[in-house]
């Protein structure tokens, strides 16, 4: 669970509902994008 703004939240609702998600599964898809391009970026850096 985390915390954010109503606007937020409601952005991560409908874009999950449009995706077919649920809200979690979306928060996760998104984490895990930008975890690899960060592990990118910095495999690039090397």
């Amino acid at each position: 669970m985390f915390t954010c703004s109503e606007e937020t939240k409601e952005t991560l609702e409908a874009w999950a509902e449009e995706e077919g998600r649920t809200v979690s599964n979306m928060v996760e898809r998104i984490v895990l994008e930008a975890i690899a391009t960060k592990s990118k970026r910095q495999q690039e850096k090397k």
